[in-house]
């Protein structure tokens, strides 16, 4: 499940993060124009996006969250 969830972030992340960087249309539609508060939200994505890498890359069980 938690490969899964890894594979789950990149997919979803990743046209996201092309998406704000190259400043496609899809984003001013759902997150609004290029401000300050967009490029935070890129920046909390890519940091995601690659942990997630890392994380398939190098598994590591005590990064993970348990429930």
């Amino acid at each position: 499940m938690t490969k899964f969830s890894l594979f789950l972030n990149i997919g979803v992340l990743a046209p996201v993060c092309f998406g704000i960087l190259s400043g496609q249309d899809f984003v001013a539609h759902d997150w609004g124009s290029k401000q300050p508060s967009l490029y935070i939200l890129f920046s909390i994505y890519c940091t995601i996006l690659i942990s997630s890498f890392y994380l398939l890359i190098k598994p590591n069980q005590y990064l993970f969250f348990h429930s």
